[in-house]
């Protein structure tokens, strides 16, 4: 269902407080115990910047998310100063950061096993923001042919995409900037549902509405001029600024 005018960030605190009202926002290692609960994830595919914002809302609501980052991703990288830096921000926040796993860049590359990848990764993640990594994502599970990433355990951290843990939800995603099966804000207010996955992807939630190829090159746009003010503020303190 394509509804820009849905993913704003005034909109999307409207319905984070639908959430807070109807359910318990759990953690993942928690599911089950409340009588009407709620997963809150992110999967940062695009925009760290954007899951900061999100991120700061969730915590003016009171909400811990869960938030996956990727190594290898075409939009950031997570060995930046700057995203680092967002990255353990976000973990100071009391957010739950996991890491999102992208098996379709492992096809070509199977010197590892999945399990030994998804150990090394997620060893780099929790170096970087000096905490543990108790949970991972996989990215496009729809593409994804290997069944070990089914499990509901792989490589000793809860697979937050596993066939168990999704089924035993009603599942709500902002995939591709547009509402995979519900819109989120009727499904948070729909007595009937007493379990609700909810998967959102930062990228897509920004000040205005939106087109979704407008907020990809939002993201874009905005990663290219960082890093030429970095460059300029690097010259100008080298007294180079006109080379």
């Amino acid at each position: 269902m394509k509804v820009f005018s849905d993913f704003t960030e005034t909109h999307y605190a409207t319905i984070l407080r639908a959430v807070s009202k109807n359910f318990e926002v759990i953690d993942i290692g928690n599911a089950g115990i409340a009588t009407r609960e709620c997963l809150w994830r992110h999967d940062v595919d695009m925009s760290p910047h954007r899951a900061k914002k999100i991120a700061e809302i969730d915590l003016s609501h009171g909400v811990k998310s869960h938030f996956y980052f990727m190594f290898g991703s075409r939009f950031y990288n997570l060995f930046e100063p700057a995203v680092t830096t967002i990255l353990r921000e976000i973990v100071k926040m009391g957010h739950h950061v996991g890491l999102h796993f992208d098996f379709s860049g492992e096809e070509s590359n199977r010197s590892y096993s999945i399990v030994e990848t998804i150990t090394k990764k997620s060893q780099l993640l929790e170096m970087l923001m000096d905490q543990s990594v108790m949970s991972f994502s996989v990215h496009d599970p729809g593409r994804v042919h290997a069944p070990e990433l089914n499990d509901d355990r792989v490589a000793g951290m809860i697979n937050a995409s596993s066939t168990s843990l999704m089924n035993s939800f009603s599942y709500c995603s902002d995939s591709n900037g547009r509402w995979r099966y519900r819109n989120l804000w009727d499904v948070a207010n729909d007595p009937k549902i007493k379990r609700l996955y909810a998967l959102t992807h930062p990228e897509w939630w920004t000040p205005d509405s939106m087109s979704a190829r407008e907020r990809v090159v939002r993201c874009i746009d905005g990663r290219s001029a960082r890093v030429k003010t970095e460059y300029e503020d690097d010259l100008l303190r080298q007294g180079r600024l006109d080379d």
